[in-house]
């Protein structure tokens, strides 16, 4: 008896299987994220000596989530972004000096997904409350929770003054790094 519900049990198992491969048409695709990103870059020489360098990043990915229960996963929005400016002047044959100017910022979002903020619309109700299971919420809840929607900016400022000095085969660089964060 033991041995027939086993093999049942693994006959369930495979057709499960194989009706959420045929549903979702692969694991790979249970999520939808979109991205884009550029960068652009501009060198100047303005003199011999001097050489000014400008660079910009921006990136930009929104994953939609895959949910089993409606309001299981927050829609997540990633921005980095950063701008780069780089100054190196030659002073002498052996002497070259430089300084950087960063400046970085990631930007995150994590928002109710569309599928979960309409649920009860068709009842005239704008937002879907969470729902709590067991007594006193002994179980997850379903639903965001009031700690959505979420955005975190974070800004980093950067300056990165250096001197390089090279004699015969030795090459001697000295600078230091300033930093600051703003959340």
């Amino acid at each position: 008896m033991r041995v027939a519900l086993i093999e049942l049990s693994r006959r369930n198992m495979a057709a499960l299987r194989e009706v959420l491969f045929k549903s979702f048409v692969g694991f790979d695709r249970l999520r939808d994220i979109s991205s884009s990103a550029y960068t652009g870059r501009f060198d100047l020489r303005p003199t011999g000596k001097d050489q000014l360098v400008f660079e910009q990043r921006y990136y930009d990915a929104t994953e939609k989530p895959f949910e089993l229960i409606v309001g299981q996963n927050p829609v997540t929005m990633l921005r980095p972004q950063s701008a780069h400016l780089t100054e190196i002047r030659t002073v002498s044959p052996n002497t070259t000096a430089r300084v950087v100017l960063n400046f970085d910022r990631l930007r995150v979002s994590l928002t109710p997904t569309e599928a979960y903020q309409n649920l009860l619309a068709p009842l005239g109700i704008s937002n879907a409350p969470d729902i709590a299971f067991g007594r006193n919420g002994d179980f997850s809840n379903i639903g965001p929770g009031s700690s959505y929607p979420r955005l975190r900016v974070e800004n980093r400022f950067h300056i990165s003054p250096e001197a390089t000095q090279t004699r015969g085969n030795h090459t001697l660089t000295a600078g230091f790094l300033v930093s600051r964060m703003q959340i």
